[in-house]
């Protein structure tokens, strides 16, 4: 059964850039059956996320094509209580469920791999509120804890890492409610109320950009941090954060949010209503 329609698939959208006026390309746009609250993607394209009504795991295909369904709301083994984040990284999906305070580990055909109890696992930190969850290239586990204002971190084994970083010690400034973590071969960055903290994969501070309430982070691309505002995509140099960000609006939403936007393969991913939209970030960077 199918609850995707795919529409106008690699339909090219002429965006307007409101800083320079150069053009980016929406790549393709899939219609969803449902409201998801997270969302991500494997190597070979297909679609993983979390249904918001039935707190289901869905699997789909590239084209959106409905592969299979798990889970659900509940205490079992597929279950979820609050799921927090969703997240593909090498041959595992991992779903941060804040409820139960654990990671669940899935295949790529949505079979269940285990559970990983964080407050087994962090016992030095303790948990008290983790929030959102990252894996890096190196398969190493970030988690930003809302309450303790710490980054706790693990190795490929779920294996406590020493150097759990208490967001206090920050030179002149102070994290209050981190909302996300993300990360790529060479940076950890954490969003909280205020800003965004740039790291490196060690945890050494590097930068920190201020942010509007409104803007979210996606990820990494290049030398820019991608992050997002109502309708319009936003490129920051990580490398030189004091020039001006380039601003691109995306028309064609009717007014509706980005939301859930996440980076991977290349590809801007996110959701508008019940909307699942693509965009090619080397159209940007190439235009640069």
């Amino acid at each position: 059964m199918k609850f995707f329609r795919v529409f106008n698939a690699l339909i090219f959208i002429l965006l307007t850039c409101i800083l320079t006026g150069q053009q980016i390309r929406i790549e393709s746009q899939v219609r969803l059956g449902f409201q998801p609250l997270g969302i991500t993607q494997d190597q070979s394209g297909n679609f993983y996320l979390i249904d918001k009504s039935t707190l289901e795991i869905v699997v789909t295909d590239p084209d959106g094509n409905e592969l299979k369904r798990t889970g659900g709301g509940g205490f079992g083994t597929s279950a979820l209580i609050d799921p927090a984040c969703i997240f593909w990284r090498g041959m595992n999906l991992y779903i941060l469920d804040r409820g139960a305070k654990s990671v669940k580990l899935f295949d790529r055909l949505l079979n269940f791999r285990g559970e990983q109890k964080l407050e087994h696992i962090f016992t030095s930190a303790g948990v008290a509120d983790p929030v959102s969850f990252t894996v890096n290239s190196f398969g190493e586990i970030f988690i930003a804890d809302r309450l303790s204002h710490i980054i706790l971190t693990a190795d490929q084994y779920f294996k406590e890492r020493g150097n759990v970083y208490f967001i206090e010690n920050l030179p002149e400034r102070k994290l209050n409610y981190p909302v996300k973590i993300f990360s790529d071969k060479d940076h950890i960055a954490v969003q909280d109320s205020a800003g965004l903290f740039l790291f490196d994969r060690f945890l050494n501070y590097i930068s920190f950009f201020e942010l509007e309430k409104t803007e979210f982070l996606a990820g990494f691309a290049g030398e820019y941090l991608i992050l997002t505002k109502k309708n319009t995509v936003i490129l920051r140099n990580v490398a030189k954060p004091f020039l001006s960000p380039l601003v691109f609006q995306i028309p064609g939403h009717d007014g509706d949010t980005i939301q859930s936007p996440f980076l991977i393969n290349n590809r801007l991913i996110y959701i508008t209503g019940r909307n699942l939209n693509i965009i090619n970030t080397d159209t940007l960077l190439n235009e640069q």
